[in-house]
């Protein structure tokens, strides 16, 4: 046990080192890099630009998101839009509703329905561009809500014909909703400034993010086009078009208002089909990056890339040796299990040190925090992401070898900071204990009483570790049954009231 303990121990360092010296290149990028230029002209003359926006079962925020997208200006002979709806409830309805308002305005919005759902999200937008010549293709998710001048401040940045996609950074509505989307803020501002920042600063590829994104639509036909056989389309595309000679670019200075999911199994659902994604992606691409003509410092960050999802694999690993190891009697399990800690201490001042540079560096809200507000908040989410281990653990096998599970959308509510909790009596919620939270509960069990027989043994070097995986599981536990274990929460409310979306959108639901 000690050596699978060694060998998962090393992957979690690497990974931990690796998103630190990501934040070391960002944040140099930010203190010592150029001046910004002037942003520049628009190309002449104006292309035709296609937005794409996949939908399925929206019903409490397509409105929202044709009056954004409806609202962009461009030329509208120039703009074409395509509802990519898939929907199977009456989200079909409220759409035809609002199209009809708007099309008395001389908007140009393709109300496009498949006969299935073949593909999922990357099946509707290989339909759409099937459908449309358009030089340049936006896409955006039900739940982002792009400025007015998105297009137009976009489409400067492709002045470089080698440029094949943009990528803008996300911002969130309802970051101050709860706990939960405070901590999922934490990780996605994470990723759209360190790693999306620092991989760019390294002149490495970086990825397109799915949505609030252009792309130079020879880029993907180059490609290949959208593929279904990862859960992360996006990934996948982003590396075959850059090995494919194409050049990405991301413009923090862009930001993108979307909507964090407000529930505990939303939340898995999508971290579950990012990991899997990830890990289906280096199956895909991983041997086709070793064999391109990237730098060798780019091949090797490309790879952290698309492995880092599976670092939760070895974490899961780690747990169940570190279980075993506990019941050996042997004299030295202790001072090897101290000496273990010396790794661990890497890994967590590391972690510590990207997520500083992230909240610290960047042009955040937590910017406004304290210090201790700002490392409560980190070491609160590295405890919520031990708690998803086992799911995400999970999801990383699959993914290596091969098993195939179908596309889970992530139900967008149109919820704002300060919404009252009964808006999430919805029709989207289950009440189903999801089949992990048992292995969460033996997790807790198993973790809390090791916690308790390591301080009446005096096995001092298990007592943190034990903890921490344990508090894990227990938030895990803490909001699975507060999300389900509640005789109204079948109930949908949300469809009787007016829901409203934070201030830093102008499109109030009707």
């Amino acid at each position: 046990m000690e050596s699978v303990i060694g060998v998962c121990l090393f992957a979690i360092a690497v990974f931990a080192i690796s998103q630190a010296w990501l934040a070391f290149a960002y944040g140099q990028s930010k203190n010592f890099g150029e001046p910004p230029s002037e942003e520049p002209q628009l190309p002449r003359p104006l292309p035709r630009v296609l937005i794409q926006l996949p939908i399925y079962n929206e019903k409490y925020v397509v409105e929202r998101l044709l009056k954004a997208i409806t609202a962009i200006d461009y030329p509208k002979d120039l703009l074409t839009i395509q509802l990519l709806d898939d929907s199977t409830d009456d989200t079909v309805l409220v759409a035809q509703r609002v199209l009809g308002k708007l099309g008395l305005l001389g908007h140009h919005v393709a109300h496009i329905r498949r006969a299935n759902r073949d593909g999922f999200k990357a099946g509707a937008l290989q339909f759409g561009l099937e459908q449309d010549a358009s030089e340049f293709v936006a896409v955006f998710d039900a739940d982002f809500l792009p400025a007015k001048d998105f297009v137009k401040r976009i489409l400067c940045h492709f002045v470089d014909p080698e440029i094949g996609m943009v990528q803008t950074k996300w911002t969130h509505t309802n970051a101050e909703y709860s706990i939960l989307t405070k901590l999922m803020a934490l990780a996605i501002d994470n990723h759209f400034t360190v790693e999306q920042g620092g991989r760019q600063a390294a002149g490495c590829m970086i990825n397109f993010n799915g949505t609030a994104g252009m792309w130079r639509r020879t880029a993907i036909d180059e490609a290949g086009g959208w593929s279904a056989d990862c859960l992360t389309e996006d990934l996948d595309l982003s590396f075959r078009a850059q090995l494919a000679g194409w050049k990405f670019k991301f413009v923090e200075e862009i930001a993108t208002p979307s909507e964090l999911p407000v529930e505990l199994q939303a939340i898995r659902n999508q971290q579950r089909r990012w990991t899997k994604g990830a890990v289906e992606t280096s199956r895909k691409n991983l041997a086709s990056l070793w064999q391109s003509h990237q730098s060798l410092l780019a091949k090797l960050v490309g790879t952290c890339h698309m492995v880092n999802s599976s670092i939760f694999l070895p974490l899961l690993v780690f747990e169940v040796a570190f279980l075993f190891l506990s019941f050996c009697r042997d004299a030295g399990i202790n001072q090897f299990m101290w000496a273990a800690h010396i790794p661990l201490a890497i890994v967590m001042m590391a972690l510590f040190y990207t997520y500083w540079v992230s909240q610290r560096t960047a042009n955040l809200p937590s910017y406004q925090q304290s210090t201790f507000g700002v490392f409560t908040k980190i070491a609160l989410f590295l405890v919520m992401t031990a708690g998803f281990t086992i799911e995400n653990g999970l999801a990383a096998f699959e993914g290596l070898i091969g098993k195939v599970t179908p596309f889970v959308r992530t139900p967008k509510l149109n919820i704002a900071a300060g919404e009252a909790a009964s808006v999430l009596r919805h029709v989207y919620r289950s009440t189903e204990m999801p089949k992990v939270f048992f292995g969460e509960v033996i997790g807790a069990g198993c973790f809390s009483y090791l916690a308790v027989q390591a301080v009446l043994s005096g096995r001092t070097a298990f007592i943190d570790i034990s903890v921490f995986f344990a508090s894990g599981f227990a938030l895990m536990i803490f909001f699975t049954l507060k999300e389900t274990v509640n005789p109204e929460a079948a109930a949908s409310s949300l469809s009787a009231r007016r829901t409203r979306i934070s201030e830093t959108s102008n499109y109030p639901a009707e």
